[in-house]
């Protein structure tokens, strides 16, 4: 239960974080599953290609690659850098776009598919074993925003709103 539980968390509250705003500073632990889970869900939505037009401006090869052998998955890097050596992108009006087509890759996304464990199962004990360093900076920032309210938000039961003007008008 404990697994799910850090996997649903990591998912609402690391990964989709770093999806709105990617540039926030990340721990090693962060970065590493946030790698191997992008990696993994954009593969299986539609194979490597889809990978590298969604993130292949974002990630390096060199870190997609380091991160899977990172989390226990030396088999998933050297596909990966198999179907990256299939791959270069031409920069456009659009941003990146692969000159090849699926068949280019295809033997990489079926072996994908075939190993065991799964990608996800190692993605799991990854990050139950680094819990600690995964949330870490999740809790921090929470705090430095609880924080950082303290003396804003009014303890007589006014609204924020209420403090906001307030504090408006004193300024005025």
């Amino acid at each position: 239960m404990e697994s799910t539980d850090l996997w649903n968390r990591f998912i609402d509250e690391v990964y989709y974080s770093f999806l709105d705003n990617n540039s926030k500073s990340l721990s090693t632990e962060q970065k590493n599953a946030i790698i191997a889970f992008a990696y993994d869900s954009e593969v299986n939505n539609g194979g490597h290609l889809i990978f590298f037009d969604t993130f292949g401006n974002i990630f390096s090869t060199n870190d997609v690659a380091e991160a899977l052998r990172v989390i226990g998955g030396e088999k998933f890097a050297l596909n990966f850098l198999s179907a990256a050596s299939h791959i270069y992108y031409v920069d456009d009006d659009y941003g990146y776009t692969s000159d090849k087509d699926d068949e280019s890759v295809e033997s990489e996304d079926f072996a994908y598919y075939e190993m065991n464990p799964s990608l996800p199962d190692l993605i799991e004990a990854y990050i139950v074993d680094n819990k600690e360093n995964i949330f870490k900076t999740i809790q921090e920032d929470k705090q430095t925003i609880l924080d950082s309210l303290v003396g804003i938000i009014p303890n007589n039961g006014s609204t924020l709103d209420d403090a906001r003007s307030e504090r408006l008008t004193k300024q005025h």
